[in-house]
């Protein structure tokens, strides 16, 4: 399986894979990002919405329990890129 990641930030070798907020399919970012040391792995939702219609985790609750670093928002960090 090849991956293609949204986002490669070369000045720091980190990956971001970026998700919208009604995109599905979280957990599969798990798999993608086999191979790639969790530190530079980011990903970045528009909103923080509920992962499940269950409304028992939310994508930061997500990120955290698998140590991925995360942002909500629309643009990147600047520790991210700078």
């Amino acid at each position: 399986m090849s991956y293609t990641p949204d986002f490669i930030l070369l000045a720091k070798d980190i990956v971001v894979e970026s998700k919208a907020s009604s995109q599905p399919g979280i957990a599969r970012s798990l798999l993608l990002c086999d191979g790639v040391p969790l530190e530079e792995y980011k990903m970045v939702f528009q909103r923080d919405n509920w992962i499940s219609k269950t409304k028992s985790q939310r994508y930061s609750d997500w990120c955290k329990k698998h140590g991925i670093d995360f942002h909500i928002g629309t643009d990147l960090p600047k520790d991210w890129w700078a």
